[in-house]
């Protein structure tokens, strides 16, 4: 059994006591006896120790949010989220942009920015972040946003999706930093991401405006 610090710490503390205990019992220290009650003082100690960090141990099996920290990758993976794992990174790609992107909600899907890359075997992961300063002007109540879709190869890339689309700003609260991000498996060949913006009036009852500015996307590639 290992003992900490703070446990060692305790036994000494028992040990210098159990002189106390000694004398009050009428057992001196020195004696066979004094001995023996000695090491049924520290056994009785060690036990009470070994307890407590069984109780920890088996708290944190439990799940018992007063246990320690669970240790990465022995958490079990919740319903409905799927993995999107990599290996060693490959490449990095970016567009980066200081021009305001303005556009309403007429407009439709506005194209942010494209970025071709090839896979050259088997599968690689794909991972693409988009971010920027934005701004939705016209939007006095729920219903209305910026939504951002990323598209591979025409079709949308995990977690977007048409029920349940990214909205990276809901609402006229001035400036704000927002982003997303998207990943996939993907397989060899040639690959084109392209991220889309539109302001979308849900209920129909606004004017929307919106504006991406300081934007960048970017494309990380893993085995």
């Amino acid at each position: 059994m290992y003992l900490d610090r703070r446990d060692s710490l305790w036994l000494s503390r028992w040990q210098e006591d159990a002189t106390g205990i000694h004398r009050a019992a009428g057992v001196p220290p020195e004696s066979k006896g004094g001995t023996m009650l000695k090491r049924t003082l520290i056994a009785a100690l060690v036990a009470a120790v070994m307890a407590s960090t069984l109780g920890a141990t088996l708290a944190i099996a439990a799940g018992d949010p007063q246990g320690s920290v669970t240790e990465a990758g022995s958490a079990t993976t919740p319903e409905n989220v799927a993995r999107c794992n990599g290996g060693q990174h490959q490449k990095h790609k970016a567009l980066i942009s200081n021009q305001p992107l303005q556009f309403d909600e007429a407009a439709g899907q506005v194209v942010i920015g494209a970025i071709n890359f090839a896979v050259p075997s088997g599968r690689d992961t794909i991972e693409v972040d988009f971010n920027a300063e934005t701004r939705l002007y016209g939007a006095a109540d729920e219903g209305h946003w910026i939504q951002i879709d990323v598209y591979l190869d025409g079709v949308l890339m995990n977690p977007n999706d048409p029920v349940s689309p990214v909205a990276i700003a809901d609402d006229d609260r001035g400036w704000e930093s927002n982003g997303t991000s998207v990943c996939q498996r993907v397989r060899k060949g040639y690959h084109t991401v392209v991220a889309k913006a539109s302001a979308v009036d849900f209920y129909g009852s606004a004017n929307l405006n919106a504006w991406l500015d300081d934007w960048t996307l970017e494309l990380d590639q893993y085995e």
